[in-house]
């Protein structure tokens, strides 16, 4: 996967999250626990591709300064 996708899809995270907050706070369309696990989630996502991006910024440079 590119860095570009992995960004493009951390952005579409961000959002799934604000929406999922939106509707716990404003609507109250879901219970405490399934927010809780929803965002639990969700986060464990976001975190596993934000680690990937990076690493990748960390290779990149580790090659320049060789």
């Amino acid at each position: 996967m590119d860095t570009t996708t992995v960004l493009e899809i951390i952005k579409i995270i961000d959002n799934r999250i604000s929406n999922l907050t939106t509707d716990y706070y404003n609507e109250g369309n879901l219970s405490d626990s399934e927010y809780h696990y929803r965002i639990t989630e969700i986060a464990d996502l976001h975190n596993h591709l934000q680690s990937y991006i990076e690493a990748q910024v960390s290779a990149i440079e580790n090659q320049g300064s060789e």
